[in-house]
């Protein structure tokens, strides 16, 4: 019986560290990336008011267009929000925006950024960087795909609506 009691105290510490931990971790997370993309700024901040483009260029969270996705405000020629809805099981509200601006005349500088907040124990995994490197790297191909798309010839059809 000693010998049980010793396995349920040491287990009971084991489950309680991490919890503890958790309470002082943060729980709200910021990651941006930017790219510099070769036409003018109205042209990019249109393209990317319309979801249904994101399934072009995006990755994961951005090319859904469900309702879940929807965009939140709008401050025109600038900045977009949107929320990120959920993802199957997890239910976040989790926000993304799309900052526009003017960059050396016939340039656009695009910041893509996500703000979210991870709720109590799971915000234990925000000690793991990688999460954070996870998002950042997909926003990162997503930006260079954005870049690519403007790339394209077929972006011309766009370009002339």
């Amino acid at each position: 019986m000693n010998n049980l009691k010793k396995y349920l105290i040491n287990f009971g510490v084991l489950v309680a560290i991490p919890l503890l931990m958790a309470a002082f971790v943060r729980k709200e997370y910021v990651v941006e990336r930017e790219i510099i993309i070769d036409k003018p700024q109205n042209l990019v901040f249109d393209y990317l008011k319309n979801q249904e483009n994101y399934s072009q260029w995006g990755v994961d969270f951005a090319s859904r267009s469900d309702k879940n996705n929807e965009i939140l405000h709008i401050e025109e020629g600038k900045r977009i929000d949107f929320s990120l809805g959920d993802f199957g099981q997890f239910d976040t509200n989790d926000t993304a925006y799309f900052i526009t601006e003017d960059y050396e005349g016939n340039k656009t500088k695009v910041r893509w950024g996500i703000k979210g907040k991870m709720a109590y124990p799971a915000n234990l995994l925000l000690i793991d960087i990688s999460i954070e490197q996870r998002i950042a790297n997909d926003l990162e191909t997503g930006l260079e795909n954005l870049q690519s798309v403007f790339d394209e010839e077929y972006l011309a059809d766009y370009e002339a609506r």
